[in-house]
């Protein structure tokens, strides 16, 4: 995380200045300008930390533009900004401003699930609960979790599903049914076509909470919190299906971040 802050820091004026470019241009593309009259180069007397001295934030030379294959690879990554309230908004070019996620928390006994939805960077409860497999035979336990959880995937529609890794247990057997429990979850999430994602329960409490080695009642506060509502009277089940969604969402921003970096620091360098 360090070096792609160090990265994005480094080109903070170019950042700023391509920014400030894009929102005139698109000022003038709502007065009626079409964008092929825009400019190869951009002239960015006054754009923000291009002209003026270097005292003042800028790079010097009162008549600098930006590079043009850093200008090139910003048309593609602000390709659908639409101009509002005298700022710009980045619109869905990338497919990650809108996704529901559904985590899950696999058991032998109570499976705790939660769908979560994250548009343009913020989360928002679809749906949670846990399905109880009650006390007959295993066999017939695992199927009630694979039906029940096939009725949620259905009606919800996730897109993306991430399912709690089986962490070692002294216990062999419970491991073992734990791990059964959890094909069961990836068969049905399968059967849907859905991108399965697996996390390590100590990643998870990282995430959310910032140690590996949180206890439930923290993680079910952190997820309260990120949610908005009050977890009081929600199974632990539950509260731990939607941390594993909440943190699949943030590993999927961060990934999405760094492959935005590495797309862009290619072009910066080329320029400078």
């Amino acid at each position: 995380m360090h070096s792609l802050t160090a990265g994005w820091r480094s080109g903070k004026h170019l950042c700023a200045a391509a920014i400030w470019s894009f929102s005139v241009l698109k000022k003038r593309e709502a007065c009626g300008a079409e964008k092929s009259d825009w400019p190869a180069d951009f002239q960015l007397q006054n754009a923000p930390g291009v002209g003026g001295s270097e005292k003042s934030g800028g790079t010097g030379g009162g008549n600098s533009c930006l590079p043009r294959a850093f200008l090139k690879e910003c048309r593609h990554v602000f390709s659908n900004v639409s101009y509002i309230r005298g700022g710009i908004r980045v619109q869905d070019n990338s497919g990650l401003n809108t996704v529901t996620v559904i985590g899950i928390d696999p058991g032998s006994r109570v499976t705790g699930w939660g769908v979560v939805r994250e548009r343009s960077g913020v989360l928002e409860l679809v749906a949670c609960g846990d399905i109880r497999a009650g006390t007959g035979d295993f066999p017939e336990r695992l199927a009630g979790i694979y039906h029940e959880l096939c009725g949620v995937l259905d009606r919800w529609k996730p897109e993306e599903a991430a399912v709690e890794q089986v962490f070692t247990s002294k216990n062999v057997s419970s491991a073992l049914k734990l791990g059964q429990a959890r094909g069961v979850a990836i068969a049905a999430c399968a059967s849907r076509a859905l991108r399965i994602n697996g996390y390590a329960p100590t990643l998870v409490k990282k995430s959310l909470v910032g140690n590996g080695r949180a206890d439930k009642s923290q993680v079910a506060f952190m997820v309260g919190q990120m949610l908005g509502y009050s977890t009081d009277n929600w199974a632990p089940d539950t509260t731990d299906a939607l941390g594993m969604a909440i943190c699949h969402l943030t590993l999927r921003r961060y990934r999405h971040l760094q492959e935005q970096h590495e797309r862009v620091r290619p072009a910066v360098r080329r320029g400078a």
